[in-house]
């Protein structure tokens, strides 16, 4: 959404950031260090 950033501080976009692009790897099924 816009103006998003305005609202959360840094380490919670920190955290949503790390979430975007890690999101497929929390269940397991995809082991992170497979992929390059």
């Amino acid at each position: 959404p816009v103006g998003v950033e305005k609202n959360i501080n840094q380490q919670q976009m920190a955290d949503l950031i790390f979430w975007l692009k890690n999101w497929r790897y929390l269940d397991g099924k995809v082991p992170a260090t497979s992929l390059k």
